[in-house]
């Protein structure tokens, strides 16, 4: 065939836009694509040929044709062949098009770093992106046809199953769900992986899914779980599960027989170790606690730390004499501690033993009992263990050894004569670095030393003076704000408030009446003053401390959970009681600059406390250089040493004359 153009119909003219004159007579490969012109012979080899080809306009683009060959007989030896065509300009617009799209498409999926996959009806994969190889350990080569068996164990099989059934038979949408699927190399990897179905002409359908790796968050998760059972520091069971520990084991008493034995165990002096040696060994101190606890104890016993320096073993199927062994031999293996630096110290503690299966009490008597015991020990001196005998009566009281009724003139003494005295530590605020806040101490002068709560306040609590010791810090706290607000100091002022396990100093009626009085009088500015609350009662007075400190919060005050984060304070707490501070425990603070986890943790407390509309303090900033990281951290204020020490309230205000003491509480 010579290919010469003999006729051409005017509609083919008009899309050309060309004269029959300039086609007619012309070889048709002068007006084709070179790369088109070879296949023009196809159209005579035989009698029915379709193809696409490029056919030039005058102004030198290329127009897609659709051309179908007919041939005819020849003709006096000259074959003729008739050819129609349709334009597929917009066809191949559209195709191109759609490849750039889906060029686009796949390059925006394999940025994406969640792996994206495509399986048929037989559950093989069709096509996956760059993060699915990565993921997986498997090329795109390997993954296509590979079924999904090879990743998806045998005991994950079945989810998989159950939700692609779902979704066929049209009950189930889009769907999300946790999954392990095994790598390449041998690894299960957790993964959250969502599917859909897609449904394709026929009866043919696609699955289009993709997942993510939560290593990562598993990981979390778990730490977040071991974190609300357990101390932080020390690793033992927090007080919240202890407590339900110990719930337990009564039952089991009660209800099979068998004895147990609880035992509370206070070490004496620790707040002189922390004063002469820091924080960092105190913490050494409560972490070494924690392992002779451990040594001495079966696996089938119970520990937990129960506040600061104090912990809780119970003792399962264990007598008196048990008991009494068990605490004997944690005496003589806390008598000599050696710490990193070469500092060595001669650690004693107060044990109380109550024996559960001599009581009907619950969880919460049995831990009075035992701290009752406790506290009758170190009245007797360091290194003492005492036993709870039960009542011979109803309301027969544990007698009360002559050492705490010297206490008990001590205390009534300084609350008479004024030997309580108020010392204030400065809080930090870390967006402008200022001090607009302070936090109010309680201390005890007696014959020019200054003592520590911890070595009286068990004391108080022991004798029921507690609600007094807290009513003349709160009138001496307001009287202090009232007069440094009417100097002109815009200050507010953190005072602790002492709440102790069964809620009965909030749920008192006459304590709450003076308190609402004598803020009544005083007109405090609305958040000048916080009452800090480390034990917020149990969790069984929880709406008794609520409706406190509603009441409280109505008269102008704000309260700040203490100590957060050390494993006796609650996140239950946090959301369902009406704080306005969120104080971080320095066992998280004071590793900062070094323990990634640390940081993560304070990051987490200070969105936490953000996103409740709470501020967050850090506590025992002992570096300046940990400033900055909280800081970057969220956190909102910081408190400790290298902000300033504890001092008298009389050396920080030296003007406010009130302050002053008077000539019988001595200097």
């Amino acid at each position: 065939m010579g290919g010469r153009i003999l006729e051409v119909s005017p509609g083919f003219l008009d899309r050309m836009g060309v004269k029959a004159e300039s086609l007619v007579g012309a070889l048709a490969a002068e007006f084709l694509h070179p790369e088109d012109a070879q296949e023009l012979a196809r159209l005579a080899q035989r009698p029915y040929a379709k193809m696409a080809l490029r056919w030039r306009l005058p102004d030198g683009q290329w127009a897609w044709l659709e051309a179908v060959g007919k041939v005819f007989e020849p003709t006096r030896g000259r074959q003729r062949v008739l050819v129609t065509v349709r334009d597929l300009s917009e066809h191949k617009r559209m195709e191109a098009e759609l490849r750039q799209s889906e060029e686009t498409l796949r390059s925006v999926l394999d940025t994406v770093t969640e792996a994206v996959f495509i399986t048929d009806r037989s559950q093989s994969y069709l096509w996956c992106n760059q993060a699915f190889s990565r993921l997986t350990g498997y090329s795109r080569s390997e993954a296509a046809g590979l079924p999904i068996t090879i990743l998806v164990p045998p005991d994950q099989l079945p989810k998989v199953q159950e939700v692609a059934r779902k979704q066929l038979q049209g009950d189930l949408g889009p769907a999300s769900y946790d999954l392990e699927i095994v790598t390449k190399d041998g690894r299960r990897l957790p993964i959250e992986v969502s599917v859909n179905l897609l449904r394709r002409p026929g009866d043919s359908y696609w699955f289009v899914g993709s997942f993510r790796d939560v290593s990562e968050r598993r990981r979390w998760e778990a730490r977040l779980l071991h974190l609300a059972d357990h101390d932080h520091l020390t690793g033992l069971f927090n007080r919240r599960r202890f407590y339900e520990e110990l719930d337990r084991e009564l039952s089991r008493v009660r209800r099979y027989g068998g004895r147990a034995a609880l035992l509370w165990v206070d070490l004496d002096g620790f707040k002189e170790i922390n004063d002469r040696f820091g924080h960092h060994v105190g913490d050494e101190v409560l972490r070494h606690v924690a392992a002779v606890l451990k040594l001495e104890v079966r696996r089938s016993d119970i520990i937990g730390r129960l506040g600061g320096d104090e912990f809780g073993v119970v003792l399962v199927e264990a007598g008196e004499e048990d008991a009494q062994a068990v605490a004997r031999r944690i005496l003589e293996r806390l008598q000599d501690l050696a710490l990193p630096g070469g500092v060595h110290l001669r650690l004693s503690a107060s044990i109380g033993i109550a024996l559960l299966h001599q009581m009907s009490a619950d969880a919460k008597d049995a831990m009075v009992y035992a701290d009752r015991a406790m506290y009758v020990a170190k009245a007797q001196g360091a290194g003492v263990v005492t036993l709870h005998r039960p009542p011979v009566g109803q309301g027969t009281p544990i007698s009360v050894p002559h050492k705490i009724r010297g206490w008990e003139v001590r205390l009534r003494r300084a609350l008479q004569s004024g030997r309580l005295r108020l010392f204030c530590q400065p809080i930090l605020n870390l967006r402008d670095n200022q001090v607009r806040r302070y936090e109010l101490l309680l201390r005890l002068q007696e014959d020019g030393h200054i003592i520590p709560p911890s070595l009286f306040l068990w004391a108080a609590e022991e004798l029921s003076l507690i609600r007094e010791i807290d009513c003349w810090v709160v009138e001496r706290t307001v009287g202090l704000l009232r007069q440094l607000l009417d100097a002109g100091r815009e200050l507010s002022l953190h005072v602790d408030l002492h709440v102790n396990m069964s809620g009965r100093t909030i749920s008192d009626p006459a304590l709450r009446r003076g308190l609402r009085e004598m803020l009544q009088r005083a007109r405090i500015q609305p958040g000048r003053l916080v009452f800090e609350i480390t034990e917020a009662a149990s969790l069984s007075d929880v709406h008794e401390v609520r409706a406190f400190m509603e009441e409280m919060r109505d008269l102008g005050c704000r309260f700040a959970l203490d100590d957060f984060g050390s494993g006796h304070s609650s996140l239950y707490r946090l959301r369902f009681l009406p704080f306005d501070y969120l104080k971080i425990d320095g066992a998280f603070i004071r590793g900062l600059l070094s323990d990634r986890v640390d940081r993560m943790m304070v990051r987490g407390f200070a969105m936490a406390a953000a996103a409740l509309g709470l501020k967050s303090i850090a506590e025992q900033v002992e570096d300046e250089r940990i400033l900055d990281v909280l800081r970057e951290l969220g956190v909102d204020y910081a408190q400790g040493y290298c902000i300033g020490r504890p001092r008298p309230v009389e050396q920080e205000w030296p003007d406010i004359s009130a302050l002053q003491p008077s000539p019988g509480e001595g200097r």
